[in-house]
């Protein structure tokens, strides 16, 4: 599997190119370190790594607390 680093606003976001789709990685600090993984359905793997689909996965996380 071959991670690929991604911009965003947390500390760390990669993606990796599974069947059917992406896993996608954050880790965050607020205080505490947090990590969330998920899956995001792309079957044609069409998601370049950018907006709209990276804005609509950030504002389903929680906000890192200051």
């Amino acid at each position: 599997m071959i991670w690929e680093r991604i911009e965003s606003n947390y500390e760390t976001m990669c993606r990796a190119a599974v069947p059917g789709g992406w896993l996608v990685h954050l880790l965050y600090r607020s205080g505490a370190t947090s990590i969330a993984m998920v899956f995001y359905p792309d079957p044609e793997h069409s998601w370049d790594g950018k907006s709209p689909v990276l804005q609509d996965m950030q504002a389903s996380q929680p906000s890192p607390a200051h």
